[in-house]
């Protein structure tokens, strides 16, 4: 690991053809170990009972810590030259195609005449991760798309429009991670015992924030930024059990309930 840190430590100032091919295999096996880690020591929350033993959860962010480097190294190579960009962006798209989560069964969600499709999935009663090095990595890269005047929808990534994953199906993984944390401050998940307390810790720890808890926020961020408004809002509403609390009728509720009691 050492080595390879050094060697991508430099990048060259210009770029052959033998040179992209190489680090373009390098990242393909790269890719291959971040799927190994994508969705790894998930969580479900517990409601019966404690659990009986706590989980190993060190061995994941050790291992996340000794790829961070690599991984910020690959992003800085993936900066300085355009076609070794678009190769490896399509090559991360089609590795997230992969590993698509079989969860992502969608139904239809309204909300004050405003309509989508968004994941049945629920944090409450779902398994979680903490892991999700593939979308963190497509944070990165996707922040690279305005400095060679591309964006998500742009003609070149077209050849790849079967095996690109929607937008939709990106917001979903962070946003899941974003919602278990909420919902473990909020102490819903107290049963879970101090092993997810602790990833949560080093979730926000700068050790390890800037490539999980940042990069979740940057996803985030580029899916806002490529969804209609209304629909990215939805699907938050929906993720986190808000739509009724949203709901224009919820204070008229609210207000006879209200007169009821008195």
């Amino acid at each position: 690991m050492l080595f390879r840190s050094y060697l991508l430590s430099v990048p060259p100032t210009e770029f052959d053809d033998d040179m992209r091919r190489g680090f373009l295999h390098g990242f393909s096996l790269l890719l291959e170990i971040l799927s190994w880690m994508q969705n790894m020591d998930c969580h479900t929350r517990q409601v019966s009972q404690h659990v009986e033993f706590e989980a190993d959860w060190e061995n994941g962010f050790n291992l996340h810590i000794k790829l961070a480097p690599v991984v910020a190294l690959l992003l800085n190579w993936c900066s300085r030259d355009k076609v070794i960009f678009l190769k490896s962006y399509r090559l991360l798209l089609k590795k997230l195609r992969e590993e698509r989560p079989e969860d992502l069964a969608s139904t239809e969600i309204t909300l004050e005449g405003v309509t989508a499709q968004a994941s049945s999935f629920s944090v409450a009663s779902g398994p979680v991760s903490m892991h999700l090095p593939l979308s963190r990595l497509l944070a990165g890269l996707s922040l690279l798309l305005d400095s060679f005047s591309l964006s998500f929808h742009c003609d070149d990534f077209k050849l790849v429009q079967e095996d690109m994953p929607t937008v939709e199906e990106l917001l979903e993984l962070p946003l899941r991670t974003a919602v278990m944390v909420s919902q473990v401050h909020a102490g819903m998940w107290r049963r879970n015992g101090y092993s997810l307390t602790h990833q949560i810790f080093f979730y926000h720890n700068s050790r390890c924030r800037g490539e999980m808890y940042d990069r979740d926020i940057q996803l985030l961020q580029f899916c806002a930024a490529n969804l209609p408004p209304d629909q990215f809002l939805l699907h938050l509403l929906n993720k986190f059990n808000l739509l009724n609390w949203a709901s224009s009728g919820f204070e008229r509720s609210e207000e006879h309930t209200s007169e009821l009691q008195s």
